[in-house]
This record gives C-alpha cells, structure tokens and sequence, in this order.
C-alpha cells in the first residue's frame, strides 16, 4: 500500500488534498502545526487517517514523522509577504532540507514539492515558461521559495524522485488567507484597483492544483522536473475582481491608484513597519503592489504533455462555488 505524508495539511491545499485522498482509500499521514486541526481533518482522523501536531523546523521530529512512508507531499512553509529573511529561509530552505534528508534516510520513494509561480518574480509575464524569464524577487518569499526549490531537486536520485509544482494564485472554498479577506474588502469597499485593474493574474481553483497533484502521484515521467500549473483562464484584475463582486451582489471598486503611487505608499508603510517592529504585515506591500503592476500569467503546457494536467474549472464557475462557501461561512461563524 502507498503511505503518504502530508505536510502542512491544515492550510487550505492540504487540508483539501488530505479529504480527496481520503477519499481514495489512500494512507494517510497529515501533518498540522496549529494547536487544534481544522474540523476537516478531525473528521478524517476518524476513518483510520494519522493525525500528527509537529513543526517540521524542529529537525528530532522528522525521522519519526517520515518512517513508513512511501510518498511525501510537502506543502508546509512560511507563506505570506511579510516576515524577516531570516524566518522564511528557516521554513523554506532549511526546513526543506532537513526534511528531505529524514525522507531519504527513512526509504521515502517519490516527494512532491510545491512552490509558487512567485519565484519567477514580478515583470511582463505573458505565458512564461518554468525555465523563466525570471525577474528579481521584492521580498524574501519570493527568495526563499525558490531556494527551498533547489535544495528538493538536489535530492532527486535513482531511488528518491523529485517533482516540483507551481501553482498559481490559488482560490476556492475554505481560502481564508486571500481569498475570503478580499471578498470582505469588496463587500465594505474599501479595495481600490492599481492601474484600473489592466495587468492580467493567474487563478488557479483549488480542484485543478488537487488534480494536478494527483496526477503526479502516477507520472513516471516528472522526476526532477518543474511544472507550472495555471487555471483555464489569465483575467485582468478588473475582470477578476468583477466577477467577485457579481457573485457578491455589490459594486466594482470604484476608486483607482496609478502603480507608481501605491508603491512609494507601499514602501513607506514598510518603512514605517519595521522602524517599530510591527509584527503584522501593512495594509500595502511591495510585494502585492509589484503582483498588481504587471501582467502575470503562466503557462502549465509542460504539465499537460507530461502528465496529462488539464484545468477544468473556469473562473465563472469557481468564483461562484467559492462565494457560496464564503456566505456560508459568515452564517456559522
């Protein structure tokens, strides 16, 4: 039987990874950081899955955590775009390694690394290619994702085969770290657009990254790769945050910032941020501006000629499931 570990299945890939392969009668291993697991993972632990509370920074861990597994599946991370160097490279490089040596120690066979279109940085992309173009990072995740990058593909060997995704901007149900906090911007109107909204973006729904994984759980043919996966559709911002705000039943945003503007605002606010070591992130970043000022858009083509990925969902009928879920949310809570 092929026993797979789960890192980071509290957060909203793994948790909806961990119920698919559930699901599939798969053996799980699900590992949480947080002091309680998600109601999701809860109901799992009652059909025989493994619940495991671990940090996998804390390196005396990881033997115990990786024994007996066949395949690992690492989501885990610091994520975000606020927080010093030295906490992303610790999670995301350091992390990494220290994991991926416990996975080779213990027999791991096959490991899927997830990362994020976000190493590539942020300028003109158009359809680009894993292999680039790649501009300089504005933040260290950006840094810190690709790094942990090359430190899985160096474990990549005849008896241990790396895989590398990256996903786009990922939405659907149960995403309260972006997706969700935007819906509430746009219902109390207090987001504006940069730019009018023109630079196009690349959401991907949470189905299609799950497929996409699932996928590369059966590819033979990806070993060492690096694949890019990308929803059906690249919308401008305008046309993204449009069709929120149809689902939503309120108006578009109706006040704009050109770029420029809101970067200088945004480098001030960080200024600001660390002068008094504010742990939180501003209202405005860099790194967010920067994603805003420019056409961003990718191609997953390598996915689906290597192992068949094919997104289904289309943004029209993603962003209103979603939206479902966010009303429902706000009913219980």
């Amino acid at each position: 039987m092929n026993r797979i570990l789960i890192t980071g299945a509290s957060g909203f890939i793994g948790k909806n990874l961990a119920v698919r392969l559930a699901q599939q009668n798969h053996a799980l291993r699900c590992i949480y950081r947080r002091q309680h697991p998600p109601k999701e993972l809860t109901v799992l632990h009652s059909q025989d899955v493994e619940l495991v509370k671990s940090d996998i920074t804390e390196s005396q861990n990881l033997p115990k955590i990786t024994q007996n597994i066949n395949t690992l599946i690492h989501i885990a991370g610091k994520v975000g775009d606020w927080g010093t160097d030295a906490e992303f490279h610790q999670s995301n490089v350091i992390g990494v390694r220290q994991l991926y040596q416990a996975a080779k120690d213990s027999g791991v066979q096959k490991i899927i690394h997830l990362s994020s279109v976000a190493v590539q940085g942020f300028g003109p992309h158009q359809g680009s290619l894993e292999q680039g173009p790649r501009y300089a990072a504005v933040n260290p995740y950006q840094t810190s994702k690709y790094l942990g990058e090359q430190e899985a593909l160096k474990f990549q060997s005849k008896t241990m085969s790396v895989s590398v995704i990256r996903p786009g901007n990922v939405y659907g149900p149960g995403d309260k770290t972006t997706t969700y906090p935007l819906l509430e911007a746009l219902e109390k109107r207090i987001i504006p657009t940069i730019d009018d909204g023109v630079h196009r973006t690349c959401p991907v729904y949470i189905d299609d990254v799950i497929d996409a994984i699932l996928a590369l759980m059966e590819s033979e043919t990806a070993q060492g790769e690096v694949f890019n996966i990308i929803g059906p559709e690249s919308p401008s911002w305008k046309e993204y945050l449009q069709c929120m705000v149809d689902e939503l039943g309120v108006s578009p945003p109706f006040w704009n910032i050109p770029s420029s503007w809101a970067m200088n605002i945004a480098r001030i606010l960080e200024r600001v941020y660390h002068r008094f070591n504010i742990p939180s992130a501003p209202p405005l970043t860099i790194y967010r501006v920067a994603q805003l000022s420019h056409d961003y858009v990718f191609s997953s083509e390598k996915a689906h000629q290597c192992f068949g990925y094919t997104p289904h969902r289309g943004l029209k009928e993603g962003m209103k499931a979603t939206v479902q879920a966010y009303r429902w949310s706000q009913r219980v809570e």
